[in-house]
């Protein structure tokens, strides 16, 4: 089940909308930015694939632009 993740209270309402290699994607009630978004949920991967992830989410967040997504949170 999704709430044994340990994920932060602000996300509720979960529904499963894709599934893939690395993860899940649910979409989710955020109540920090009050909207809908999706939240991944990464499946058992390798340290190198999860440092690269980190890395490419840590320029997201700095990065504003339409044709890009938002990255609110990671961790």
């Amino acid at each position: 089940m999704i709430q044994s993740y340990g994920l932060p209270s602000r996300y509720s309402d979960f529904t499963l909308i894709g599934s893939g290699g690395i993860g899940d994607v649910y979409k989710t009630y955020d109540s920090k930015n009050n909207g809908i978004l999706a939240l991944k949920i990464l499946k058992d991967v390798d340290s190198a694939i999860s440092d690269s992830l980190e890395n490419e989410f840590a320029t997201l967040l700095n990065l504003n632009h339409p044709n890009l997504i938002k990255v609110y949170d990671f961790g």
